[in-house]
């Protein structure tokens, strides 16, 4: 995906398995400046989060062409000074990671049931 300050995000994908590929555009997607995103390790979810929320796609639904709609999570109750990544765990953990401000990193897990 993109990184940008920009109103919508570019999605990409790479081959599975690839060391160098031609990345091929997905989707566009109106949501702006995305810190961070990560695909489920079964392929059938992509995580990606802003500074205010985390975002949940069916992969299908980023792939197949039409409008996808995302589970949207709202992160404000999350205490990171500056939020940045997440990654999905095979065993239902979402873990959001964000840079410290001279104290450190943080990292916080959420379990959910993703179906």
């Amino acid at each position: 995906m993109s990184k940008e300050n920009a109103g919508t995000t570019a999605l990409y994908r790479a081959p599975l398995g690839a060391n160098a590929a031609r990345l091929e555009a997905v989707a566009r997607l109106p949501v702006g400046r995305i810190t961070g995103g990560d695909v489920s390790p079964d392929g059938d979810w992509v995580a990606m989060r802003t500074n205010q929320e985390l975002l949940l796609y069916r992969t299908a639904s980023l792939t197949g062409g039409k409008r996808a709609e995302p589970r949207r999570f709202e992160l404000a109750s999350v205490a990171e000074p500056q939020r940045e990544g997440v990654a999905i765990g095979a065993d239902g953990l979402i873990y959001l990671v964000g840079e410290g401000g001279g104290g450190g990193g943080t990292l916080a897990t959420i379990r959910c049931s993703l179906r």
